[in-house]
C-alpha cells in the first residue's frame, strides 16, 4: 500500500500522533466543549418561529408586507368556526364564544363576532342596484302585493297562487318550472301535515336562514335569478344579523398575544381558547353543530407541536436504530456505543457553534438534529471498519488508528467537505431560512466528521490498549459485493436497462406547493380550515391594498368585484362594507320600498288585517274549491300548457298527486278537516305576523357613521396615520397551488402593490423552490470541484459523480410511480443526497486507489459503505414514522435516495472500475 505524501496526508499523521500521545486530554476537551455548548443553547439559543423572518428583508414583497404590518399591526386571526343547523341557536354559540373570549385579556387581544349596528340599518348594506330593482318589481307587480297583504285566511291566499300562476302562465308559461314551485311544495307538505293531524313544522326566518344554507336554491334566491337580481346579499344582511355569516357557518375572528421567541408562537393563547371552547360545548350539551378552532396561527401551531414531537421521537428511533444496525454489523456492543457517544457530542457541540453564530433555530432548521443522526455516523462507520481490519492484520491499537486515520479519515475528510459544500451552495440564495438551514447542516455535519476523526480514535485508543486482541471477531462481510463488481458484464446492463424503461416516468414528476396537504391527518385545525374553504363569503387568507384615500377604496372595490375576476376572487371588504356608500340615496330608496309594500295595508296601518281578525274561523268549501282550481291548473299544465323539462314534470306530477291525496282526505272527514286547518290557519297567520314584526323595522333605515364602528372594525380598515385598507378573500381553495397562482395572478393585475399572506406565501413557494433548484444544480458544481481537488483525476472524479447522478435519475423515475411528489418538506432532500451519496463513490475510489482491485475495494470498503447508507437509511427511515405529511415524505426521499445510492455505489461503480483495473491511464500520477 502506497500513500501521498502530501500535505494532506502529513496533517492527518500529526493528528493521529497527537491524539493516540494525548488522548485523555482529548477527550477532556471534546467533554468540556460540549457542555459548555449545551449551557450556551439552553440559555441563549432562541426559536424564532415567525415565518417572515424565514425571508430576507430585502426582497420587495417582503418588505412591502413588513410595512403592512406596521401600519395595521397583526390582522392574522384566528377562527372558531360553528357550523350551523340552527341558524338562531349558532348565534347563541358566536354569543357565548365571544364572552369567554372577552374573558381571557392575558391571551386574547381582541375578539370579533359580530357588527354591532342598528339593525334597522341592514337594507342600507344592500347594493343600491339590488334596491333601485327590488323597487321596480315591486312597482311592477303592485298588485300582487296589495292581494298578498290583505288575505283573510287560507282560502284567499290558495285563490293568490292560482290566480298569480294563471297571470304568469298568460306571459311566459315556458318558465313556470323555473320558478320552482318549491315554495309550494312545501306549503302543501304542511297542509298535510295539519289535514292528518301531524305537527306542523311552519318555517321562521331563522329556520328559513339555516334551512337555505343545505338549499340554497330557495324561491326568493330563484326568483332573483330569474329577474336578473343577486338575492343572495339581501337574504344574508337579513340573516346575518351583523354575525359573520357565511351561509352554513358562522365565525368568531380572535386576535391572541403572540410570542415569536417560543416554539410554539400561540401556545399558552391556543391552550386557553381550547379549554374555554370547551366550556361553550358544555353550556350547549346537546348541541348537534360542530365548534372548532383554526386560522394560520393555529395551523402552524400544530404544524410546530406535530412536528417536533416526531422529530424528538425520530431522532431518539433514529439514535437506537443506528446504534443497533451498528452492533449487529461490527458483532460488539463498545465501539458502536463509543461512535454513537461521538456524534452525541458532534450534536452538542453545533448546537453551541448555532448558539453563538446564527443565534437561533427557525422552522426549517430545526431538522437538523435529525440529518446529523442519519449522517453523521457514517464517518464512525468507515473510522471503525477500517480500524478493524488494520487491527486484524497487524494487533496494534496505535498502528490500526493511524492506518485507520490515514485511510478512511482521509475519505471522511473528503466526504464530509463535499456533502458540506453542497450543503453550503444555499448561502448563494434569497431565501434566509434555507441558507441558515444549509449553513448549519453543513457546519453540523463537518463537526460530526471531526469528532468522528479525533474523539473516536482517543475514546477506541483509552478503551482498547490494555485489553487483550488475541481473539478478534472480524466484522460482517458482504462477499457478493466482490463477486457482482467482478462481473460488469452481468451487472452494468442491467442498470442501463432499467434506467432507460423508467424515463418515460420522468414526465410524472410534480411539485405539490398545499401546505395543507403537509399537516398530520386528522387535525381537527385541517378539518375546519376545509370547512371555510368549502363554504362562501370569507376565507383565513386575504390579499392586501394599502391606499391612501376613500376615492381609492372605491376604485379597488369596483375593479376587484370586476366579472372578469367573479371565480376568483370571492368577497371583498373594506370600509365600504361598515360604513357604506350614498346612505341618503339608499335610505330614501328603502322608503319607497315601505311605500310599496304599504299599499296594500288596509285603513288601520297593518297589514294582514283581516287574517288577524279571522284566524278562528275557515269557510273549507272555499278553501276546496281553490285547492281543486290549483289541481287543474297543475294538470293543465302536464298535458302541454307548460313546457318543462323531466325534472320539473315529475315535480308538477308529485304535486298533482298530493293534492288530489289532500282533497280526498278533506272530503273523507269535512269536520275534523276543518277543526285541524283552523289550528293551521292560526300558526300560519301568527307566523306571517311575526315575519313583518321582524321585517318592518328594516323599513326605517337610519345612517351610519365611522364614529359609530366598533375599535376592532375600524383598526381593520384604517390605520393610526389614515390609510384604508381594502381586503379581497380568494373564492377557491387557495391552498391549492393553481389556484393561488390564479388569485395572485388576479389581485396584481388590479394593483401591483399588493401584499398580505397569500403573497407571501406564493413569493416564499417560488423562492424556495427556485432555491432548492439552484442549490442542486451548485451542490453538483462544488462537489465535482472538491472530488477533482483531492482525486486530481477528471476521471476518477467523474466515476464518483455516476453513483449519485445515477441514485437521482432513480428517484425521479420511482416517484410517479409511487405517487410522491416534490413538496417544500421533501425537496431538501436533494442537495442531502447529493452530498450524502458522493461518499460512498469517494470512499470506494479511495480504495480502489490503493489497492489497484476493485474486487477488493469493494469486498472490504463497499461493506463499510453498504452500513454508512443503511445508517442513513434507518435514520431518516424514521421520519416515516411521523404524524406530519411533510415530514413523512422527506423520510421517503431519503429512504429512496439512500437505498438508490446504496445500490449505485456497491454495485454499479465497482462494476465500472472493474472495466478500468489494470490499465495505465488509471494509476495515479505522481
Amino acid at each position: 500500500m502506497r500513500l501521498r505524501n502530501d500535505f494532506f496526508e502529513r496533517m492527518l499523521g500529526v493528528t493521529a500522533d497527537v491524539l493516540l500521545r494525548h488522548p485523555w486530554k482529548v477527550i477532556a476537551g471534546y467533554t468540556v466543549l460540549a457542555v459548555a455548548s449545551v449551557a450556551a443553547a439552553v440559555m441563549l439559543l432562541e426559536f424564532q418561529t415567525n415565518q417572515n423572518a424565514l425571508v430576507s428583508n430585502d426582497l420587495e414583497y417582503n418588505r412591502r408586507f413588513l410595512k403592512f404590518r406596521e401600519e395595521f399591526g397583526d390582522l392574522e386571526y384566528l377562527y372558531v368556526v360553528i357550523e350551523v343547523r340552527d341558524l338562531r341557536r349558532a348565534k347563541a354559540i358566536a354569543e357565548a364564544v365571544a364572552e369567554e373570549m372577552q374573558a381571557l385579556p392575558e391571551h386574547v387581544s381582541g375578539v370579533f363576532h359580530k357588527v354591532e349596528t342598528d339593525p334597522r340599518s341592514a337594507l342600507i348594506y344592500v347594493p343600491r342596484a339590488l334596491l333601485e330593482r327590488l323597487s321596480s318589481l315591486l312597482s311592477e307587480n303592485e298588485e300582487a302585493v296589495r292581494e298578498f297583504l290583505s288575505i283573510d285566511g287560507l282560502p284567499s291566499f290558495c285563490e293568490l297562487v292560482v290566480d298569480r300562476l294563471d297571470a304568469r302562465a298568460a306571459r311566459e308559461n315556458e318558465e313556470l318550472a323555473e320558478l320552482g314551485l318549491a315554495g309550494l311544495g312545501g306549503f302543501l307538505t304542511e297542509l298535510e301535515r295539519a289535514v292528518e293531524g301531524r305537527p306542523v313544522k311552519l318555517p321562521d326566518l331563522d329556520s328559513f336562514c339555516s334551512n337555505r344554507a343545505r338549499q340554497p336554491a330557495d324561491p326568493l334566491t330563484r326568483l332573483g335569478e330569474r329577474e336578473g337580481i343577486d338575492a343572495s346579499e339581501l337574504i344574508n344582511r337579513v340573516c346575518s344579523e351583523g354575525y359573520l355569516y357565511t351561509g352554513d357557518l358562522i365565525l368568531v375572528r380572535i386576535l391572541p398575544f403572540k410570542d415569536f421567541t417560543k416554539l410554539e408562537v400561540i401556545r399558552e393563547p391556543k391552550r386557553a381558547i381550547l379549554a374555554a371552547l370547551d366550556r361553550v360545548r358544555a353550556r350547549f350539551p346537546d348541541r348537534v353543530e360542530r365548534i372548532g378552532l383554526t386560522g394560520r396561527p393555529v395551523l402552524q401551531a400544530d404544524e410546530m407541536e406535530t412536528t417536533n414531537r416526531d422529530m424528538v421521537r425520530a431522532s431518539v428511533l433514529a439514535v437506537l436504530g443506528v446504534l443497533a444496525l451498528f452492533m449487529v454489523f461490527f458483532r460488539e456492543i463498545r465501539r458502536p456505543t463509543l461512535a454513537a457517544l461521538t456524534l452525541v457530542v458532534g450534536v452538542c457541540i453545533t448546537f453551541g457553534v448555532v448558539t453563538v453564530t446564527v443565534g437561533h433555530l427557525n422552522l426549517l432548521t430545526m431538522v437538523f438534529a435529525v440529518m446529523l443522526v442519519a449522517m453523521g455516523m457514517e464517518f464512525g462507520i468507515h473510522v471503525i471498519a477500517r480500524y478493524q481490519e488494520e487491527l486484524l492484520a497487524t494487533g496494534s491499537v496505535d498502528g490500526a488508528i493511524r492506518n485507520a486515520l490515514l485511510t478512511a479519515g482521509k475519505g471522511n475528510v473528503t466526504g464530509a467537505t463535499t456533502t458540506a459544500a453542497a450543503f453550503y451552495t444555499t448561502l448563494f440564495i434569497d431565501f434566509r431560512g434555507l441558507a441558515e438551514l444549509g449553513f448549519i447542516a453543513g457546519t453540523g455535519l463537518l463537526l460530526c466528521m471531526i469528532a468522528m476523526n479525533t474523539l473516536l480514535p482517543a475514546l477506541i485508543a483509552v478503551t482498547e490498549r490494555r485489553r487483550s486482541h488475541s481473539v478478534i471477531r472480524p466484522p460482517v462481510r458482504l462477499g457478493f459485493l466482490g463477486v457482482l463488481a467482478s462481473r460488469p458484464a452481468w451487472t452494468l446492463p442491467a442498470f442501463v436497462i432499467s434506467v432507460l424503461v423508467g424515463l418515460p416516468f420522468l414526465r410524472g414528476v410534480r411539485f405539490d406547493a398545499n401546505l395543507l396537504e403537509l399537516q398530520a391527518v386528522g387535525l381537527p385545525s385541517v378539518q375546519y380550515e376545509k370547512l371555510i374553504l368549502q363554504s362562501p363569503g370569507i376565507k383565513t387568507w386575504f390579499a392586501a391594498y394599502v391606499v391612501e384615500s376613500i376615492d381609492d377604496v372605491r376604485r379597488l372595490t369596483e375593479e376587484l368585484t370586476d366579472e372578469r375576476y367573479e371565480n376568483v376572487i370571492g368577497k371583498v371588504e373594506s370600509l365600504l362594507d361598515y360604513v357604506p356608500d350614498d346612505q341618503m340615496t339608499k335610505i330614501e330608496l328603502v322608503r319607497r320600498l315601505a311605500s310599496r309594500l304599504g299599499a296594500g295595508i288596509d285603513g288601520d296601518g297593518a297589514p294582514f288585517a283581516e287574517l288577524t281578525r279571522r284566524l278562528d274561523t275557515l269557510d273549507l268549501d272555499r278553501l276546496r274549491d281553490a285547492l281543486e282550481r290549483l289541481l287543474s291548473r297543475l294538470e293543465s299544465y302536464l298535458s302541454g300548457t307548460l313546457r318543462v323539462d323531466g325534472k320539473g314534470a315529475r315535480t308538477l306530477e308529485d304535486l298533482t298527486d298530493r293534492l288530489d291525496r289532500l282533497i280526498e282526505k278533506i272530503d273523507d272527514s269535512p269536520e275534523l278537516a276543518r277543526e285541524r286547518l283552523i289550528a293551521f290557519q292560526v300558526a300560519w297567520g301568527r307566523q306571517l305576523e311575526s315575519a313583518h314584526r321582524a321585517l318592518t323595522p328594516l323599513l326605517d333605515p337610519v345612517p351610519v357613521s365611522v364614529e359609530d364602528l366598533d375599535p376592532i372594525i375600524k383598526q381593520r380598515v384604517i390605520s393610526k396615520s389614515g390609510k384604508y385598507l381594502v381586503l379581497a378573500y380568494p373564492k377557491k381553495d387557495i391552498w391549492k397551488g393553481e389556484n393561488m397562482a390564479e388569485f395572485i395572478h388576479a389581485i396584481r393585475e388590479v394593483d401591483e402593490e399588493v401584499t398580505g399572506v397569500p403573497v407571501q406565501v406564493y413569493e416564499s413557494t417560488r423562492l424556495m423552490r427556485r432555491g432548492f433548484v439552484i442549490a442542486a444544480l451548485y451542490s453538483l458544481v462544488a462537489v465535482f470541484l472538491l472530488i477533482l481537488l483531492d482525486f486530481r483525476s477528471i476521471l476518477f472524479t467523474v466515476l464518483a459523480m455516476v453513483p449519485v447522478l445515477l441514485a437521482l435519475c432513480w428517484v425521479a423515475e420511482v416517484m410517479p410511480v409511487l405517487g410522491i411528489s416534490f413538496n417544500l418538506a421533501n425537496f431538501f432532500s436533494i442537495p442531502i443526497l447529493i452530498g450524502e451519496g458522493i461518499n460512498g463513490g469517494v470512499h470506494i475510489i479511495h480504495r480502489f486507489r490503493e489497492d489497484r482491485s476493485a474486487r477488493v475495494a469493494t469486498r472490504s470498503t463497499g461493506t463499510a459503505v453498504t452500513l454508512s447508507y443503511l445508517n442513513t437509511l434507518v435514520g431518516f427511515g424514521m421520519l416515516l414514522l411521523a404524524h406530519h405529511r411533510g415530514l413523512a415524505s422527506l423520510g421517503m426521499m431519503m429512504v429512496l435516495g439512500s437505498a438508490a445510492s446504496l445500490v449505485s455505489s456497491t454495485l454499479v461503480l465497482p462494476a465500472i472500475l472493474k472495466l478500468v483495473e489494470g490499465r495505465r491511464w488509471h494509476a495515479d500520477r505522481e
